[in-house]
């Protein structure tokens, strides 16, 4: 999936405790994607860069303005393999955006963990407004420390092209 987004913000967290702003200008947000690294592993060269930490996160919600995102906070038992609400809305969220999923259930709990949040039923955003994104949420445990990586998506700088199965930057 390619896009466009302005600026790709890192956090640094070892509590248990997750209560992130990230300030997202005078555009209206539509997705936000999260990644977390574990920062112990981040200049390892005996682990593959490329996989994705779960954080032993517990739940996650973005807040907009006052309104939650999901409304009722996904809760996960990582151990257990209790994380089926959180690759549901990561699943819905990519559908949405290329038509398609390609990261089975097993991929995304053992390999690729992507908090995803779709917050294209917000209401209509007044124009010159400031909106801040904020990330709430738990951890079961406050180790490993972890980077955080927020991606926001706007709609101004993207257009998902559904039959040829990509999204754009919007010219």
């Amino acid at each position: 999936v390619g896009f466009l987004t302005p600026s790709i913000q890192t956090f640094s967290l070892n509590s248990t405790d997750i209560n992130v702003t990230v300030p997202a200008g005078n555009y209206k947000p539509d997705y936000v994607f999260i990644i977390f690294k574990d920062k112990s592993l981040a200049n390892s060269s005996q682990v593959n860069s490329c996989l994705n930490s779960n954080g032993d996160i517990q739940s996650l919600q973005i807040n907009l303005g006052g309104e939650m995102y999901p409304s009722i906070a996904q809760q996960a038992r990582w151990g257990s393999n209790f994380v089926n609400q959180f690759y549901e809305q990561y699943k819905d969220c990519v559908v949405k955006l290329t038509g398609e999923c390609s990261m089975s259930l097993q991929e995304y709990r053992d390999l690729y963990p992507i908090f995803a949040f779709d917050l294209t039923a917000q209401s209509i955003k007044v124009k010159n407004l400031s909106t801040q994104v904020n990330v709430i949420g738990k951890r079961n445990s406050g180790t490993p420390e972890l980077n955080m990586y927020v991606i926001v998506l706007y709609e101004k700088f993207y257009s998902a092209q559904y039959l040829r199965n990509e999204v754009l930057p919007k010219s």
